[in-house]
């Protein structure tokens, strides 16, 4: 049930592997994702997806039914049956004990009903999609150069045994890549086809200037809401434009494109560790932590996009 794959694997000549990968999951988990804030994410929004679309999604489910104790952690897998009462059509009602998979799903059909009776009686999808949440798949890109904590935690019998599978397919995923060794004059880009330093907009397609490139990387990972990474260079331009168009601007989709620092961790000279002096900072850094190790929002290492964009924070 749970996918993951590696869509951009890069590491910089300083050692800083930058990874973005696309994970499905059920979405009954996502919270417990956002809470790692060292990920950059982009997710599929119940806003955004029609009922129909939203329908084909419906197959979320725990990874584990575990039995009832104190605490967070469950008491290992559980196979009494569940009681469900429902009536039928003559007024009577049947009482019909079920698998939990099978009571899972007549509370998946609830929430499908009622859900289409909001949408046909013309409620707006961030309405009715609502009703369906817990039953949902979500597809989210993250980018990071700080996995070890995300797998140390969730990899563990206390963690949530959904949240766990994800994070064992994280780590199979990772360990199977080999990331590309880029200079601090490459990008990292999810979404584009690279090859021989040079970028283009499919495999064997149209060849992309790098502004291209970066804009149409932007705008497939933020096409991750309405679960869609083939727009056209013409609709990227178009997302593009509503991304950062204006002064509000919806920039969390320029995250995952980053570039190596120049000099990141070897910034000392004689006495002096000019990484405290943010006056000689590259444009795109943002911070420093006490080691002098120089970061760009959330990227160790690697300038993000974003952190380049004139009133990004605003």
């Amino acid at each position: 049930m749970v996918k993951v794959k590696v869509l951009a694997d890069s590491i910089s000549e300083e050692k800083v592997r930058l990874v973005t990968i696309e994970a499905e999951y059920p979405r009954i988990i996502h919270c417990e994702l956002l809470t790692h804030r060292v990920f950059s994410r982009n997710s599929a929004s119940s806003r955004a997806i029609p009922f129909n679309k939203m329908c084909e999604q419906l197959v979320g489910i725990p990874s584990k039914f575990g039995s009832n104790k104190p605490g967070m952690q469950d008491g290992g897998n559980h196979t009494s049956k569940v009681q469900i009462i429902e009536l039928a059509h003559n007024g009577r009602a049947t009482i019909n004990h079920l698998i939990p998979e099978l009571a899972w799903g007549k509370a998946l059909e609830s929430s499908a009903y009622y859900a289409k009776a909001f949408s046909d009686a013309g409620y707006h999808k961030q309405v009715f999609n609502r009703l369906t949440e817990p039953f949902q798949m979500i597809k989210t890109v993250i980018s990071s150069t700080e996995w070890s904590n995300f797998l140390w935690l969730r990899d563990d019998d206390a963690a949530d045994p959904t949240i766990r599978e994800l994070a064992v397919k994280i780590k199979e995923a990772l360990d199977k890549s080999i990331p590309t060794v880029l200079s601090s004059a490459q990008w990292h880009l999810p979404y584009v086809y690279t090859e021989g330093g040079k970028y283009f907009l499919t495999a064997g397609g149209t060849e992309l200037t790098l502004d291209d490139a970066k804009m149409v990387s932007a705008a497939r990972c933020a096409a991750v809401s309405y679960r869609n990474t083939d727009y056209t260079l013409d609709k990227c331009r178009s997302v593009w434009s509503n991304l950062i168009g204006s002064d509000k601007k919806h920039a969390s989709a320029l995250e995952h494109q980053a570039k190596p620092m120049i000099n990141s961790q070897s910034n000392i000279h004689g006495d002096v560790n000019f990484s405290f002096y943010p006056e000689t900072w590259e444009n795109g850094i943002s911070s420093v932590d006490k080691a002098g190790g120089l970061w760009s929002g959330n990227f160790r290492g690697w300038v993000q996009l974003r952190k380049t964009i004139e009133g990004e924070s605003m």
